[in-house]
């Protein structure tokens, strides 16, 4: 998000867009709190957003693959 409000492809004062903002944050913070409890930052770089994506990616081609031996 801090990089679409940045080059100004989001414009922050847009009602909508801080709705989505307040929306991702509270939907990601705890995950990413639980991923930081494990994985500290390292050199002041928080992985835990790199973390989730991986995560994710894993566990969306596992059900992929899960799906296609069903079928």
């Amino acid at each position: 998000m801090f990089w679409l409000i940045h080059f100004k492809i989001l414009e922050p004062s847009n009602k909508y867009a801080q709705k989505t903002v307040e929306v991702l944050d509270k939907l990601t913070a705890p995950v990413y709190k639980k991923i930081g409890e494990k994985i500290p930052p390292i050199s002041g770089f928080d992985f835990s957003p790199f973390i989730l994506l991986l995560a994710l990616l894993f566990v969306s081609r596992l059900i992929f693959r899960l799906s296609a031996l069903i079928v």
